[in-house]
């Protein structure tokens, strides 16, 4: 799980680990992870200077996480959806519309072509 956060005095969004992902932050493993400081990036690091949305973020920490690294972070799992209880379903199913209209609107995308 993420913490993904926006502050306006920073003008730009940070990411925190917070739970099962402790290969992504090196530390000792006698330690307890850092959690207080947020991860270096590509995508938060070139915030100011592109034109970076939360999704690419997203998309980041997906292909950070993914074993092995998925073509498209944004592919549907069908599965997941059909296992649902029916109104979490449709509320599911229906956020999911809603922030993959948002993506597409946006433009072309190095991860809309499939390999």
């Amino acid at each position: 799980m993420f913490l993904i956060a926006g502050y306006s005095k920073y003008s730009c969004p940070y990411v925190w680990v917070r739970s099962n992902h402790e290969r992504i932050i090196l530390c000792d493993p006698k330690m307890a992870p850092e959690k207080d400081f947020p991860l270096n990036l590509i995508t938060t690091s070139e915030w100011r200077e592109k034109d970076i949305k939360v999704w690419d973020v997203i998309a980041e920490l997906v292909n950070i996480c993914a074993d092995p690294c998925p073509a498209n972070p944004f592919e549907v799992d069908f599965d997941y959806f059909e296992a649902l209880p029916l109104v979490e379903k449709y509320l599911a199913s229906g956020a999911m519309v809603n922030i993959l209209r948002k993506i597409i609107s946006t433009g072309p995308h190095g991860y809309d072509k499939r390999s």
